[in-house]
């Protein structure tokens, strides 16, 4: 039996959660359900695309002395920009907005609206499906 559970199956159990959770009127939860699942999405790219090894993954995070949230964007962002400078911009622009939404609805008293969580669910589709083309 495989104990292990991989960051792309992961990545698609938050979008579905999250989704779900929109339904439950659940909203922060579904908020934090997608901007991980584009963060797992991330990860599956850079260790399993790029064959980046945790380890290194984990000594470039520690030498250049950012979260693992920081440096999987950075490093992405990095792959997205060699292949289209416009996506890039574009990502440059969303993801943060869509870490801004999952900082409010973890940190925060602040109530996240159904607009919001709308909006940070479609953030995560459209984040994932451009990391996808990676």
């Amino acid at each position: 039996m495989n104990n292990t559970l991989s960051f792309k199956e992961k990545s698609n159990q938050n979008l579905l959660s999250a989704g779900y959770l929109i339904k439950k009127k659940s909203y922060c939860s579904s908020v934090h359900c997608s901007f991980y699942s584009c963060l797992q999405t991330m990860f599956h790219c850079l260790f399993t695309k790029k064959k980046i090894t945790r380890k290194e993954f984990i000594a470039k995070s520690k030498h250049s002395g950012v979260s693992s949230h920081v440096q999987a964007s950075k490093l992405i962002g990095n792959e997205i920009a060699n292949n289209d400078f416009k996506d890039y911009k574009w990502f440059q622009k969303q993801f943060p907005e869509l870490k801004y939404l999952r900082e409010k609805a973890d940190y925060s008293d602040e109530i996240i609206v159904q607009e919001e969580v709308h909006d940070a669910l479609n953030k995560a589709n459209s984040i994932i499906y451009l990391i996808n083309k990676i």
